[in-house]
């Protein structure tokens, strides 16, 4: 299974250099005043599954996981083509904001990052 994202296919990443090229689009990976850690997933279904053994959320890409800190990061990282993954049973986004269905059961993707 492959997740499309909101605006499409979720985006790739080959390397951390093409990653970290991606995310600078938004916000700045070098800005250690807001700390921005970057995955490369190389099997995303497993991915989820420790996602939701852990409770975690994460924005993600096709291949790659982001974790912004601090609501500046998560604001700057909101309008790119990631997608929320949570596993969190009572997720809602506000109205206005989508869903779907996520690799692994109870997991879902949003379009909306809540700060």
């Amino acid at each position: 299974m492959t997740e499309q994202g909101f605006g499409g296919e979720l985006p790739h990443a080959s390397d951390m250099a093409s990653l970290a090229r991606y995310i600078d689009l938004f916000t700045s990976c070098k800005d250690f005043t807001h700390p921005i850690a970057l995955l490369l997933v190389s099997d995303m279904g497993k991915f989820q599954t420790a996602t939701k053994k852990a409770d975690d959320r994460f924005a993600i890409g096709k291949d790659f996981a982001v974790v912004p800190v601090g609501s500046d990061q998560i604001k700057a990282i909101s309008p790119s083509e990631l997608a929320f993954l949570t596993c969190d049973p009572d997720f809602s986004p506000p109205s206005g904001y989508r869903t779907e269905k996520a690799r692994v059961d109870g997991c879902v993707l949003s379009d909306y990052f809540p700060s």
